[in-house]
């Protein structure tokens, strides 16, 4: 049985398989000791396994597989990392698989449980987590995936987003996407609010204009008007060139994007 994000049981069985009664009945308690937590304004997440989606070769970066109703997933995050582990190069390993299975969009991490607001800032309690890198996705049997690195150390060298979703928030009016990436490797992540809802990831080009890795480290909010913030509005990388509109000093300044490859498009546990 592969591993999955909630407290050891795969999702999708736990969601389908009204077998598991017993099971359910655990994580569902557990479940409610966590929300009752959240509504007294004190979160504490217990461990989970939070798997990553993997982009980027000559910088490692993970985004966080979120999930609407789940206290344990319920964050979109961000993580600029490095592959570790000794007497080995999980990070060359990774990328040299990359250039060898060109066709293998999807690469994630099946980390090893742990507390994933342990990484936020401004004060982290860890920096580091530990699990396997896998062409393709872990929770996924077509296709089928291959683990590349096992017990990899993740070590968190910049925490690029974090946020927990709040259930209140307004429906965004327009598609906003945040800029991420170092030059010469730069993605657009999908902003995550409330359901419906998608994430959705596209390496991208921007065309007249330099971005710092500065400018990136916390990544960049981009909307994109006269787009409705839905799944068939997206940027898709058949879309030649498009404009966006990013603050800077406080005043609304053009961006064109390139986009170059979709690598992720998923909404299973962004419904509602």
């Amino acid at each position: 049985m592969s591993k999955t994000r909630e407290n050891n049981i795969g999702r999708r069985e736990f969601l389908k398989d009204s077998a598991s009664a017993a099971i359910a009945v655990g994580c569902l308690s557990a479940r409610l000791n966590v929300d009752a937590m959240m509504m007294n304004h004190h979160p504490v997440d217990p461990p989970g396994l939070h798997g990553m989606l993997v982009v980027g070769e000559k910088t490692v970066f993970l985004s966080h597989l979120p999930m609407f109703g789940s206290s344990l997933h319920n964050y979109q995050v961000i993580l600029e990392a490095t592959f570790t582990k000794q007497g080995s190069d999980p990070q060359r390993t990774y990328a040299d698989d990359r250039r060898k299975n060109p066709k293998a969009r999807i690469y994630t991490f099946a980390p090893k449980d742990f507390v994933l607001p342990e990484l936020f800032p401004p004060t982290p309690k860890r920096m580091l987590f530990q699990g396997d890198i896998v062409r393709g996705h872990f929770e996924k049997s077509i296709p089928k995936p291959v683990p590349i690195g096992r017990d990899v150390d993740v070590k968190v060298t910049n925490v690029v987003h974090s946020r927990r979703f709040d259930p209140n928030t307004k429906p965004l009016d327009q598609l906003e996407y945040l800029l991420f990436g170092k030059r010469p490797e730069l993605f657009l992540a999908h902003l995550i609010t409330r359901p419906p809802d998608f994430d959705h990831v596209l390496a991208v080009r921007v065309v007249g204009r330099q971005f710092t890795d500065e400018d990136l480290r916390r990544g960049i909010p981009i909307k994109f008007p006269g787009r409705a913030n839905s799944e068939t509005q997206r940027i898709k990388e058949t879309d030649k060139k498009v404009s966006g509109m990013i603050q800077v000093a406080g005043k609304k300044v053009l961006v064109e994007i390139e986009p170059i490859i979709e690598i992720f498009l998923d909404n299973e546990f962004l419904k509602g």
